[in-house]
C-alpha cells in the first residue's frame, strides 16, 4: 500500500496560514470536525496527552501530531501546508508541512507503519526539502496527493523490532575488568550491555545480574533456604577478582537477541519468556539496538 492511498482530499488544507502551531491544529481539526468528526477541544485533549508541540518535528519542516480515538474504525491522515512557516518553539525550525493522524483505537500500528514509510524518505535532507518544496507549491488537495503518490511512499503492515527499538546501545569490551564493568552500569544504568570483541562482533551480553552473580559464594547459588545466613562479607568475591575477570567471566545466556526484521509479536513472545524484560537487537552480528517490554507499552499499546 503506498502512503498517498490512505490520503482524502477532504482533510488537507494547501496555502494555510496560522499564526502558530496550536492555531495549525485547530485548523486541521476544524476540518476534520466539518466531516462529521468530534469536536475540536475533544481531539485537541487527546492528541496533547502524547504529542507537545515542541517536540513533534518529524524531520525540520515537517510536523507530526496524532492521537488515538475509540470512536473511529479507520485512521485519518490530515494534511496543512502552511507557505509562510509556522514559529513552534523559539530557536526551532519553522514547520511548514503538519501532518496529524488520527488513529483507531485498537489499531494503533498503521499509524507506526505510516510513520516508519515516511521517515525513510525524509531522513535523506534534499529528498525532505524537495518533497516539502512541492508541497509548499501545490496548488489543491488534489496536486498535494499527486506529489505523495510520485514519492512512491510504500507502507509495510508489519511492525518489526527495528521500528520499535532505541539505537546504539552502550556496549564493552570483552577485555574489560568487573571493575570497568562495574563503572559502566554505575554510569549508564542499564541491565543490558552488549560484548564486543576487538573487531567490534558481538561475543555475548553481560549484565548486571551476571555481574552481582560473582559476589556470591558458589554455595549460596544452590541453596533453597537462605534463612541461617546472618553475617556475610557482602560482595567479598567480587571484589577479590574485580580486577583480575573480565566481560567474557560474566556473559549471561539467557538474554534474548532478536533482529531489526524480527516481528513485533514474536519479539514480545521471545523477552516475555525470558528471564529478562530486554533483548539486544542485531544486524549482522553487530548490535545497534536494545528493545523491552516498556517499549512495546509505551510505543504500541499506549501509543
Amino acid at each position: 500500500m503506498q502512503f498517498s492511498q490512505l490520503l482524502n482530499t477532504d482533510f488537507i488544507i494547501c496555502n494555510a496560514e496560522a499564526s502558530s502551531y496550536n492555531a495549525a491544529c485547530d485548523l486541521l481539526l476544524k476540518r476534520y470536525a466539518a466531516k462529521g468528526g468530534k469536536s475540536v477541544e475533544t481531539v485537541k485533549k487527546t492528541i496533547f496527552e502524547h504529542d507537545k508541540p515542541d517536540t513533534t518535528l518529524l524531520a525540520p519542516g515537517l510536523g507530526i501530531l496524532h492521537g488515538r480515538l475509540h470512536e473511529i474504525n479507520d485512521l485519518f491522515i490530515l494534511i496543512g501546508v502552511f507557505p509562510s512557516g509556522i514559529v513552534i518553539a523559539p530557536g526551532r525550525p519553522l514547520v511548514y508541512v503538519v501532518i496529524m493522524f488520527l488513529i483507531p483505537e485498537a489499531h494503533p500500528t498503521m499509524y507506526l507503519c505510516a510513520i516508519k514509510a515516511l521517515s525513510k524518505v525524509l531522513i535523506n535532507d534534499d529528498s525532505r526539502k524537495t518533497l516539502i518544496k512541492k508541497l509548499v507549491e501545490s496548488s489543491s488537495s488534489e496536486n498535494i496527493i499527486s506529489v505523495f503518490e510520485q514519492e512512491r511512499i510504500y507502507i509495510d503492515q508489519t511492525v518489526t523490532v527495528g521500528d520499535i527499538m532505541t539505537l546504539n546501545p552502550v556496549c564493552v569490551q570483552s577485555e574489560a575488568t568487573l571493575c570497568t564493568v562495574a563503572d559502566i552500569m554505575l554510569k549508564h544504568g542499564f541491565c543490558l550491555y552488549p560484548v564486543l570483541d576487538k573487531n567490534g562482533n558481538y561475543i555475548g551480553t553481560a549484565t548486571t545480574r551476571s555481574l552481582l552473580r560473582t559476589g556470591l559464594p558458589d554455595y549460596m547459588l544452590s541453596l533453597e533456604n537462605y534463612a541461617f545466613i546472618t553475617n556475610s562479607e557482602p560482595f567479598e568475591d567480587f571484589f577479590k577478582n574485580e580486577n583480575t575477570l573480565t566481560a567474557l567471566d560474566i556473559l549471561d545466556d539467557k538474554v534474548v537477541t532478536l533482529y531489526k526484521t524480527t516481528p513485533m509479536i514474536v519479539a514480545v513472545a521471545k523477552i516475555t519468556e525470558s528471564n529478562f524484560n530486554s533483548a539486544i537487537v542485531l544486524e549482522q552480528n553487530h548490535p545497534v539496538g536494545i528493545v523491552s517490554l516498556a517499549d512495546f507499552i509505551n510505543r504500541v499499546i499506549r501509543l
